[in-house]
């Protein structure tokens, strides 16, 4: 839940109406993802920003609090990575224009080897064949 800090070491969460001396970092994270096709934005929840990231939610808020140097080096990072995205996408009304939201609900690091001995499965079994100067048996066990 969302807190405001009061300034005085404490954080008021308003729909419970109670003041806390601590609280829980979360990420909401907003990127924008791209392929040889178009780009596309999107929203990330906590575990699949952290994902994308490579730091949990209190390393991230730790360097906000105490060194912007890092936090930024933190999205630079993860700049330009290559990821496979399992998406949602919801149909949303805002000012009288209909739109649609596009919300990561989970995501893997490529596994490449892996990627090739699925596409290479998907291209014989539509009965195409693959070179023979390409090592099949490298991907394909």
């Amino acid at each position: 839940k969302k807190v405001t800090d009061q300034g005085d070491g404490t954080y008021r969460c308003e729909k419970c109406q109670i003041n806390k001396t601590e609280f829980k970092w979360r990420i909401i994270l907003q990127l924008n993802m791209a392929d040889s096709s178009d780009n596309n934005w999107a929203t990330c929840f906590q575990e699949s920003a952290e994902k994308i990231l490579k730091v949990t939610s209190e390393e991230l808020g730790e360097a906000l609090e105490r060194d912007e140097d890092k936090y930024n080096s933190i999205f630079t990072e993860a700049t330009f990575k290559s990821f496979s995205f399992r998406m949602r996408a919801k149909s949303d009304t805002y000012n009288d224009e209909q739109r649609v939201k596009h919300s990561v609900i989970g995501v893997e690091e490529i596994n490449y080897a892996s990627y090739c001995a699925k596409l290479i499965s998907e291209i014989e079994n539509l009965g195409g064949s693959i070179p023979d100067s390409f090592d099949r048996s490298a991907y394909v066990k």
